[in-house]
């Protein structure tokens, strides 16, 4: 008598090994298309978070420069004209990008926008040429008041 062995050891069908690798290909493209969309979401936070920088530093400077607008310095204002100065208003001005003065016209303007104009004296130090003797009205200084075009 010969005797058959029974083979109870089963495998996986192909059937089978298909279906799991078309899982497991659905699986990993749900997890790519989760991480695309997270790197999408920082990245469009990161350039929002770049614009506010961008903006509070606009804010910043220009509220500084405009608070000192109209600044003279040490001087006497019956002596400084605080209206014009060698032409140019003294101050803060704004203007229309096609009708700005002469001295702004070979700046670089973009066309159809406003242009604001903020003046003021100079910060830089400027030497004192002759001693000050107390109760003195005024001194003489080594440089005047010049108007530098950015």
């Amino acid at each position: 008598m010969i005797y058959k062995k029974q083979n109870n050891c089963k495998g996986f069908s192909i059937i089978e090994i298909l279906l799991c690798a078309a899982l497991g290909l659905l699986l990993f493209e749900a997890v790519l298309q989760s991480y695309l969309n997270a790197k999408y979401l920082y990245q469009v936070q990161n350039d929002l978070a770049q614009i506010n920088e961008n903006i509070r530093f606009a804010d910043f400077v220009l509220w500084q420069t405009i608070m000192q607008s109209g600044y003279a310095g040490c001087r006497k204002l019956s002596k400084l004209d605080l209206y014009e100065l060698n032409g140019r208003c003294f101050g803060v001005r704004g203007y229309e990008s096609s009708s700005v003065p002469d001295h702004l016209k070979n700046k670089h303007i973009v066309s159809s926008t406003d242009v604001v104009v903020i003046t003021k004296a100079s910060v830089a130090n400027v030497p004192i040429a002759d001693d000050v003797f107390a109760g003195a009205i005024s001194f003489k200084i080594e440089g005047n008041l010049e108007v530098i075009d950015d």
